[in-house]
């Protein structure tokens, strides 16, 4: 095999391999948002409802599919998370983030092996 066409042969499996790779590594954000979300949910506490059923994944359009962000839009979200002088801390979006983290990290450490 002539040597252009080998180097041509492996940076083409090195696209193919990278482009399978960033395709792995966002279905692993998608997969640790889903979770985060799930776990928020689950720990939120209720009165309404509002706050749980607001609790959302948003992807930023400008970076493609490798952000991703878990918000809460009720505006009271952050006094229940952190508590104020008369509320005792309910946390709910920081024990859902870390276990997103943790699933997040352990997909990618198998991508990379």
């Amino acid at each position: 095999m002539p040597k252009a066409l080998s180097l041509q042969i492996r940076r083409n499996d090195l696209r193919r391999r990278a482009r399978s790779m960033q395709q792995r590594i966002v279905e692993a954000i998608d997969n640790a948002l889903i979770i985060s979300r799930t776990v928020a949910r689950q720990l939120a506490p209720v009165d309404t409802g509002y706050m749980r059923a607001h609790i959302e994944i948003k992807k930023h359009p400008r970076y493609g599919s490798l952000i991703g962000t878990l918000e809460s839009e009720a505006y009271y979200s952050v006094y229940v998370e952190y508590g104020t002088v008369n509320q005792v801390a309910q946390p709910f979006m920081h024990p859902a983030i870390a276990e997103g983290r943790k699933m997040f990290l352990r997909e990618t450490r198998d991508v990379l092996k």
